[in-house]
């Protein structure tokens, strides 16, 4: 995977651009044999936000805006038990509004809540297995509620949690540990 992200500021405003292209491959077995496959993806997004600081930035209300496109390929392969397993391009047009309540602590923890709204569209693909038409694949919209927290260690490394949960239309959970370390 590679990709690129630029962050502009204006007092309190954020825009952020992003642009990414990856390819996967995945083996697997089972009791029929052996298959792979190969999937490429690539994208461009925007997300946009407001800070808006109460009691000397303790406590933070971001209100945010996220519109991406992204086009899955997943080529053609023959699966373990020796079936064609061919299919259109998933083009995703993602629209995600949501707001942020976020907590500020001075020895560097952060906790916050999300909730928002996801929609996509355009995003219907068709797949066939052995010329015989599947269900067409398409995401529903649904609703996200999000449970973070964060710590920062000096100006440049960073640990976090977070919990997703999706309701509604479309439902799943999402749980994520990570690290990150900024170069300046």
């Amino acid at each position: 995977m590679i990709g690129a992200t630029e962050t502009f500021y204006k007092k309190n405003f954020y825009t952020a651009w992003t642009i990414a292209a990856a390819s996967t491959s995945a083996k697997g077995r089972n009791m029929y044999g052996n298959k792979s496959s190969r999937l490429y993806t690539y994208g461009i997004a925007t997300k946009s936000g407001w800070n808006l600081e109460y009691d000397g930035g303790k406590y933070i209300v971001l209100p945010t805006f996220m519109a991406s496109y992204t086009n899955d390929d997943l080529r053609s392969y023959t699966n373990a038990a020796g079936l064609k397993v061919d299919g259109d391009d998933m083009r995703t047009v993602q629209l995600n509004s949501n707001i942020k309540w976020i907590r500020n602590y001075n020895n560097g923890w952060q906790p916050y809540l999300t909730a928002g709204e996801v929609w996509t569209v355009g995003q219907k693909s068709r797949v066939r297995v052995d010329g015989t038409k599947l269900d067409e694949l398409h995401l529903r919209p649904c609703t996200e509620y999000e449970i973070d927290v964060q710590k920062r260690w000096a100006n440049n490394y960073d640990g976090y949690a977070k919990f997703l949960e999706h309701a509604g239309r479309r439902r799943g959970f999402l749980a994520k540990l990570g690290f990150r370390w900024t170069f300046n």
